[in-house]
């Protein structure tokens, strides 16, 4: 193995990409019975305990990383104006500061739903109506929509369905499968001819594959959380809107994080 790192299979997210940037995404498997793969994590790493832990203290510090940009997105969301911030760019980073292209095209979604002469006469059923029996302005972004459902779908899965988790070790190849069930409860085994050394690794691997499905689990919160708060700037929308802006959240978040991890 000439590539070291975190790959998670078994699950289908959007674009075959981890919106976070840590794991490899491979898709689903089928097993010889048609049963689906599930979801596994799998760590591959040298044969040096010393460089194995390089790697995983490295990945754990991107893990951080990556959940204080989500809290920053949900601060941003928390603090969104449809009248805008006035600031274009950082001098010191070269970003677009507090993501100004971003929330210009999520200000742009939110002010089709603020307008109330033309959002009077539909109510929400009517608002969730096919495209073609819609204002032109209400069309939803149908790939955003596809790709929310289906990533909350797949998170799901991680959380109700038990987990692999697989540490694959340069020259002993698998040294240690845990399945973690959805209570929490832990079946470990191991490779006889792996060295015991390797048996800390395999429970440090472990602890990184949970805290990346957490970390999936906190970008959820954070859209349906950002979304609930938009509708509350969305003026026209009717109770139980928010549902409306989901794909629009989902969009801000996924950019936004994608941007965080170019800088």
């Amino acid at each position: 193995m000439s590539t070291y790192g975190l790959t998670l299979s078994g699950v289908t997210l959007p674009g075959e990409q981890d919106p976070l940037g840590i794991c490899a995404v491979e898709p689903p498997a089928f097993a010889a019975d048609g049963r689906v793969e599930v979801p596994t994590w799998r760590i591959d790493l040298p044969s040096s305990p010393e460089a194995a832990q390089a790697i995983l203290a490295q990945t754990t510090r991107l893990l951080q990383q990556r959940e204080d940009n989500l809290d920053v997105i949900r601060r941003e969301l928390d603090s969104f104006s449809l009248e805008g911030d006035g600031v274009s760019f950082s001098v010191a980073t070269g970003v677009p500061a507090r993501f100004a292209a971003q929330k210009d095209a999520l200000r742009s979604t939110l002010g089709v739903y603020s307008v109330e002469e033309e959002m009077a006469s539909y109510g929400l059923k009517d608002l969730f109506k096919k495209k073609e029996a819609r204002p032109e302005t209400l069309s939803q972004d149908d790939e955003d929509y596809n790709q929310w459902t289906s990533f909350v779908q797949q998170v799901e899965q991680m959380v109700t369905h038990y987990a692999r988790v697989e540490t694959a070790i340069a020259g002993y190849n698998l040294i240690g499968l845990t399945r973690v069930g959805w209570t929490g409860n832990f079946h470990t085994t191991w490779k006889s001819s792996a060295p015991s050394a390797f048996r800390k690794i395999h429970l440090q691997s472990v602890n990184v594959a949970l805290a990346s499905r957490i970390a999936l689990m906190h970008v959820v919160a954070v859209v349906v959380g950002g979304a609930a708060g938009l509708a509350t700037k969305a003026t026209a929308l009717p109770p139980g809107g928010q549902v409306l802006l989901l794909p629009s959240a989902w969009r801000f978040v996924r950019d936004v994080l994608k941007v965080l991890q170019e800088v």
